[in-house]
């Protein structure tokens, strides 16, 4: 495990060491379907939240891009993050305003308990092998009635398995399909900004992903001293992904209010590309 967090830092520490790279990386998380998602699922979740006058906790903060949202709105700010040039990079963005930067492990928190009002992570969880221990290191740093937020990758449901499932195609017939789908992803996959960038970093991105199912999130957070644990997926691929990577935000924007009905007619409901975690410390 020790092992892991080390290939963690050295990968993330390697991306934010070139300035194109980093900047690169940024600029595919502001991509329209990142956006979207963003003022769709994850950040009206978080404003929901009275931020005035709070200390928060930014786990895996990367480049800043989720304090750069809500410097402005909250009390104080510390970006944790493993990676020291990911750190470093977020410095450059919003400096000392409000903000403090740590380099450190979130299964081994380098804080007090009870010292954050709010505990936020993008896309962070997934990147932890251990879940439970990271679950009671965030449960023990909350403050009593402290909210923890995350917004985290899914297991992959593709466009393909979808209609495959929904419209119960013969396995026969599915297995020459996807052979074809497969083909076809690769093709497509070398037009991606961030397969790019782990290729020109000759790394490889399935190394440093430990991605969890809805019910293993809800099993972690349940050993932990966390209560009111919401845990749903959000955003059914039942498209090429492709089609979310253009600019057209009233399409996207369809494409997210379409999804939110297959789930609410309970199609796919534990599935979705994101899985979005609250919980509570009473």
């Amino acid at each position: 495990m020790r092992n892991n967090v080390l290939s963690q830092s050295k990968l993330y520490d390697e991306l934010y060491s070139s300035e194109y790279i980093s900047t690169l990386y940024d600029r595919h998380m502001e991509e329209t379907f990142f956006k979207i998602s963003d003022n769709y699922y994850f950040l009206p979740n978080l404003f929901k939240i009275c931020l005035k006058d709070r200390i928060i906790l930014d786990i895996g903060c990367g480049g800043g891009n989720v304090g750069t949202k809500i410097i402005d709105k909250a009390e104080y700010i510390v970006n944790l993050d493993i990676s020291f040039n990911a750190l470093l990079h977020a410095r450059k963005k919003f400096g000392f305003k409000k903000s403090r930067y740590i380099n450190g492990d979130v299964i081994v928190l380098p804080f007090r308990e009870g010292s954050f009002d709010i505990v936020v992570g993008y896309c962070t969880l997934h990147h932890i092998e251990d879940i439970d221990a990271a679950a009671k290191e965030i449960s023990r740093v909350l403050k009593k009635d402290g909210l923890f937020l995350c917004f985290e990758p899914a297991q992959r449901y593709n466009w393909f398995e979808f209609w495959s499932d929904l419209l119960k195609i013969p396995y026969p017939i599915t297995s020459f399909l996807k052979k074809i789908y497969l083909i076809l992803q690769k093709k497509f996959a070398k037009r991606d900004n961030s397969v790019k960038i782990f290729k020109d970093l000759n790394l490889k991105e399935t190394e440093r992903h430990f991605l969890k199912t809805p019910s293993q999130y809800r099993s972690a957070f349940k050993k932990s001293d966390l209560t009111d644990i919401k845990v749903r997926t959000i955003l059914l691929e039942f498209i090429p992904p492709r089609f979310l990577s253009i600019n057209n935000r009233r399409f996207v924007k369809f494409i997210f209010k379409l999804s939110d009905l297959f789930h609410k007619l309970g199609i796919a409901k534990e599935k979705g590309k994101f899985i979005i975690i609250e919980a509570r410390k009473i």
